[in-house]
């Protein structure tokens, strides 16, 4: 049996961070007269909305504009109402000219809404508005919660975790897996190759990893080419290229399987070298790849070596277990 996602979320990220990632409030439009500012937590089923509006007249009746789309109409007194009226919600500004609204909204609902707040400014020539900024809330999807008892062993092999004798096991593999699980498609799509495997070319000098896709709810933009996986699968269709300076580091907590290809081409060398005496000299290989050979010189050449030069040898990142095994493998 696997763990749910749900379960598996909660484990990794705070209820902070999840209200702040899942349930996104955004301002809008100018303030005139006042400023609302607003905030989520969550508490036992419900999102709790609290909005705090300042900088208004004093001791004087308001309301709250709750919306369903926004908008941009002039009022008396020069001001704007930004939210299209569905529900209008009175309140009074205390002596120093503030106000506060607490929404509960159940986990369970989707929804988009906009909000501002109007006070209400008696003039001699008649009643006139000041208004705050707007906020749009959401979109909020329903945010679903699991309880996970752990009353039995079970485990995910591809996220690479197991719950055993009433210890959670994280994974054995290298890396946090904080970039969830990869999507080869995810990279830029460059045709077929010879096999009919859809090539997806991933430059390693700046990866971009979407919040939707993450443990923690953040874009992650990688750009020193270590990719920390939960799993790192690519199916038999599906052939990932590596391009760029960095070298392509693939950690995984999990599962590791390829199916179909990896690689990391190199530009194709010149069809005539500069000097015809001596041996072409190799290029650099790709994402960080040692440069190559160079190949013998003609025997006349006075100098020269018939049996060529070596390459470089083979880049590993610092602390590889292979690093003492790099000196001398130039071919």
């Amino acid at each position: 049996m696997r763990f749910s996602l749900a379960c598996l979320y909660t484990l990794a990220v705070s209820l902070p961070a999840m209200a702040q990632s899942r349930c996104p409030l955004t301002p809008y439009g100018r303030t005139c007269g006042a400023e609302l500012t607003a905030s989520v937590t969550l508490d036992g089923t419900n999102r709790v909305l609290d909005l705090e509006l300042t900088k208004a007249l004093g001791s004087t009746l308001g309301f709250s504009v709750i919306g369903a789309w926004s908008v941009q109409v002039p009022l008396p007194g020069g001001c704007d109402l930004l939210a299209q009226a569905v529900l209008l919600d009175p309140f009074l500004t205390d002596s120093n000219g503030r106000a506060s609204h607490t929404y509960r909204i159940p986990y369970g609902w989707s929804l988009t809404i906009f909000m501002q707040d109007v006070v209400l400014v008696p003039t001699q020539s008649g009643t006139q508005f000041r208004t705050s900024n707007g906020v749009r809330v959401g979109h909020w999807h329903p945010i679903l919660f699991h309880e996970e008892p752990f009353s039995v062993d079970r485990s995910n092999p591809k996220l690479g975790i197991a719950w055993n004798n009433g210890f959670l096991t994280p994974g054995r593999l290298g890396g946090s897996g904080v970039l969830g699980e990869f999507r080869a498609s995810a990279g830029t799509l460059r045709g077929k190759d010879a096999k009919n495997r859809s090539i997806y070319e991933w430059n390693t000098d700046k990866i971009d990893i979407p919040g939707s896709w993450t443990l923690d709810g953040k874009p992650h933009t990688i750009t020193n080419g270590i990719l920390d996986f939960q799993s790192f699968v690519i199916s038999a269709n599906e052939h990932v290229r590596f391009v760029g300076t960095k070298v392509p580091q693939i950690r995984a907590t999990g599962l590791i399987k390829i199916d179909g290809a990896i690689s990391m081409p190199v530009s194709d060398a010149p069809l005539k070298n500069v000097d015809s005496r001596r041996g072409a000299s190799g290029l650099a290989g790709p994402a960080g790849g040692a440069r190559g050979g160079q190949g013998g010189d003609i025997p006349s050449y006075v100098g020269g070596q018939i049996a060529g030069r070596q390459g470089g040898v083979v880049t590993v990142p610092a602390g590889h277990p292979r690093q003492g095994q790099a000196a001398a493998t130039g071919g």
